[in-house]
């Protein structure tokens, strides 16, 4: 049982979800991980430190790029030289992929209400 969970969690984690583009999606990458991963590192047939490795490793590219520059950007004295911590993936996350930011809401009708008719740039003072 111990080599087919295994293989399941290295089929996984070199299958990679298509895009994670929002925390939902996010969240069920994590929690597929986590029922796989999970079970190993409880029967101690991996490591924490395999553990991180693989949830890490789990994600494209592009989510992995997005998440390491808020970590970085966060804490630059970060260790790249360890997986970071799962609490720290989850808390980026949390932030790389919150969708409630103010300028999000009808971004393109509050543009055209803050610009004055007469073409200066309010802003500048000008």
């Amino acid at each position: 049982m111990y080599i087919s969970i295994y293989n399941n969690i290295s089929t996984y984690v070199t299958y990679k979800e298509k895009s994670i583009k929002n925390l939902e999606k996010f969240n069920k990458h994590q929690r597929k991980f986590t029922f796989i991963a999970g079970w190993l590192l409880s029967k101690k047939k991996i490591t924490e430190v395999e553990y991180k490795k693989y949830f890490w490793k789990g994600l494209l590219k592009s989510t992995r790029s997005k998440l390491e520059s808020r970590v970085l950007q966060v804490d630059q004295n970060s260790d790249c030289s360890t997986p970071y911590s799962m609490e720290k993936i989850i808390v980026t996350a949390k932030h790389v992929f919150d969708t409630s930011k103010f300028y999000d809401d009808n971004s393109s009708e509050s543009n055209s209400d803050s610009e004055s008719s007469d073409g200066s740039d309010s802003e500048s003072g000008s």
